[in-house]
């Protein structure tokens, strides 16, 4: 009984271990992951994209200011 316990345990490891295989290949398959100079350069023209939808927004509409910018009193 113990030894029938053990095969099945040992099957069970195996099928464990062809997924994580399996994982491994797909994620491999992908490519190589950005490196941290590609995730600032993303994250530097994700903000110069959004400043320039706003600052093009602002010449559409020059009477309505921004959200969460404060006009100074001249």
């Amino acid at each position: 009984m113990l030894f029938e316990q053990d095969i099945a345990m040992r099957r069970e490891q195996y099928k464990d271990l062809l997924q994580e295989a399996e994982q491994e290949r797909l994620i491999q398959a992908l490519g190589p992951r950005p490196s941290a100079s590609a995730r600032l350069y993303r994250k530097a023209i994700n903000w110069l994209g959004t400043q320039l939808v706003s600052w093009g927004q602002s010449l559409l509409h020059p009477d309505t200011t921004p959200a969460g910018s404060e006009q100074l009193a001249v």
